[in-house]
C-alpha cells in the first residue's frame, strides 16, 4: 500500500497545528504592541481589527495549509515516495487532526444550539405587526430577558413580551435598528467562527479580545442605528430598561450564534454604551471608526495577487520546510 496518501495528509495536519501556534504567538505580539500603544478605549473604535486579531491564528494556519502545504506536497513530493511517518510527524499530525475535530464539534454545537433556541422561541412566539418595523419581529412568551437577532442568511429578532410591554414604541424601534445593524454587519456570522474557534495558547488574551470584540460591535450597532435615523436617547433609554430585565435570561446566549441587545458578557459596558448615547445627543462623541468601502475585497485581491506572483518561489520553499518535519 502506497504512503504518500497517508503522508501528504499527516503533513498537512502537521503544518495545520505548527502554524497555529505561530499564528497564537504572532497574534498576542500583535495586541500587546496594540494595546500598549493605543489602550482599549481606542481599540474599541475598531471592531473589524478586533475580529481579525481575535481569528487570525486559525486563519493563517489554513491558509498556510491550503495555499502552500498541500500544493506543494502534491506537486512536488514523488508518488512513488519511500519516506515513512517519523514519530514526531505524527504527534504533529494527531494534534492537527484534533484541532480540526474539535472544530467540527464545536460547529455542529453551536449551530444545533442556535436551531434549538430558534424552535423554542418560535413554538411561543407571535409575529408583530407594527408600522416603521423593517424587519420581522416575534414576541416570545415566557423568556422575559429576551431581544436578539438569530440566524445568517435568514434573520429573524426575537422579544420577550416583558421587554416589549416595558418599552415605548419609539424605544422599541431604536431597539431594532440595533439589532439590524448587527445582521448588517455579519455580527452572527463572526460570532459562529469565534465560537468553533478556541484558546490554545494565550487564553486570557483570547478571551479579552473577544470580549472587546463584542463591546466594540454593540458600539458600532449603536452608531449605525443613530445614522438610521433612530433618536439616540431613544436608544440609551431601551438600553437601561432592557438592562434591568436581560438579567434574567433564559436563553444560553453564551452558546448561540446570536446577537443580544444586551451580551451576558458585557454588562458592564451598559454605562459606557449610555455614555457614548448621551454625548452623541450633545453631537461631541466620535463613532467607531468606519470605512466608506469594505477592506475585505481589497486584501483578499492583494493576497491573490502576491500568492500569484511568488508562488514559484514559496512552493519548493513549503516542500523543503515540510521535509524538515517529515524527518
Amino acid at each position: 500500500m502506497s504512503m504518500y496518501p497517508l503522508l501528504c495528509a499527516s503533513s498537512c495536519l502537521a503544518v495545520l497545528s505548527i502554524a497555529l501556534l505561530c499564528g497564537a504567538v504572532l497574534r498576542a505580539g500583535i495586541f500587546s504592541a496594540l494595546a500598549r500603544c493605543l489602550g482599549d478605549e481606542q481599540l474599541l473604535r475598531f471592531p473589524g481589527a478586533l475580529f481579525m486579531l481575535r481569528v487570525l491564528p486559525f486563519a493563517l494556519a489554513l491558509l498556510v495549509t491550503t495555499a502552500l502545504a498541500l500544493p506543494s506536497f502534491l506537486l512536488l513530493e514523488p508518488g512513488n515516495t519511500t519516506e515513512v511517518i517519523s514519530p514526531r510527524l505524527v504527534v504533529l499530525a494527531v494534534m492537527g487532526a484534533a484541532l480540526f475535530f474539535v472544530a467540527v464539534f464545536r460547529l455542529l454545537r453551536v449551530v444545533g444550539a442556535t436551531r434549538e433556541a430558534t424552535r423554542r422561541w418560535m413554538r411561543s412566539a407571535n409575529r408583530l405587526n407594527m408600522p416603521g418595523l423593517a424587519a420581522t419581529v416575534y414576541l416570545v412568551e415566557g423568556e422575559p430577558g429576551l431581544f436578539a437577532v438569530t440566524g445568517i442568511f435568514r434573520t429573524r429578532i426575537f422579544v420577550g413580551r416583558e421587554i416589549f410591554q416595558a418599552l415605548s414604541q419609539d424605544e422599541f424601534i431604536a431597539a431594532v435598528q440595533h439589532e439590524l445593524a448587527h445582521v448588517q454587519a455579519r455580527d452572527n456570522f463572526r460570532q459562529l467562527i469565534m465560537k468553533i474557534t478556541w484558546p490554545l495558547l494565550f487564553g486570557r488574551l483570547e478571551k479579552r479580545i473577544e470580549r472587546l470584540w463584542t463591546i466594540s460591535a454593540e458600539l458600532a450597532a449603536d452608531h449605525a442605528a443613530l445614522r438610521s435615523g433612530v433618536s439616540a436617547l431613544d436608544l440609551a433609554s431601551a438600553l437601561v430598561r432592557v438592562a434591568r430585565l436581560a438579567h434574567i435570561q433564559i436563553a444560553p446566549a453564551a452558546q448561540l450564534a446570536a446577537s443580544h441587545l444586551i451580551p451576558q458578557d458585557s454588562h458592564g459596558a451598559i454605562a459606557l454604551r449610555v455614555s457614548r448615547l448621551s454625548a452623541r445627543i450633545q453631537n461631541d462623541e466620535p463613532g467607531p471608526a468606519r470605512t466608506s468601502l469594505p477592506l475585505w475585497p481589497a486584501m483578499i485581491l492583494a493576497v491573490v495577487l502576491a500568492y500569484a506572483f511568488f508562488l514559484g518561489s514559496l512552493l519548493p520553499a513549503a516542500h523543503k520546510a515540510i521535509e524538515i518535519i517529515v524527518r
